[in-house]
Parts: structure tokens; sequence; C-alpha cells
């Protein structure tokens, strides 16, 4: 699956998408690293969920929320 199908699945507007991006290339670089470390293929279903969180967490760092 390529970053625009998960953009279609989450219904991300044009300026969500391109913010995603990167919070899509941090997620690579976590399966990358998971890969390495551990041998296991993280799936796509997985680099969503990944992404999403991510993308979480930046908007509450920069909206100044603090994590639970």
């Amino acid at each position: 699956m390529k970053f625009e199908q998960i953009a279609d699945i989450y219904d991300l507007t044009f300026k969500e998408r391109e913010k995603a991006i990167k919070e899509y290339a941090c997620a690579e670089k976590i399966r990358k690293y998971v890969h390495s470390k551990l041998g296991y293929e993280v799936a796509e279903e997985e680099m969503i969920y990944l992404t999403v969180h991510i993308s979480r967490v930046i908007r509450r760092t920069e909206n100044g929320d603090k994590a639970n």
C-alpha cells in the first residue's frame, strides 16, 4: 500500500496529506529499525497505525497538550 492509499483511507485533507508525508517517513524509519533489530516485517496496516499516532503526538506537542 502506498502513502496515497493510506491518506485516502483516513480521508485526509490536502493540507493534512502534505503534513502526514513526514509522519509516514518517520513510521518508515521505525519499520526499518524494527526489521533490523527484530527481523520483523511491519505490515502496512501497522504503518497506518504508526503514521496516525505519530501525527497525533506531533499535533498534541504543537498544541501544548500533555500526554496522559
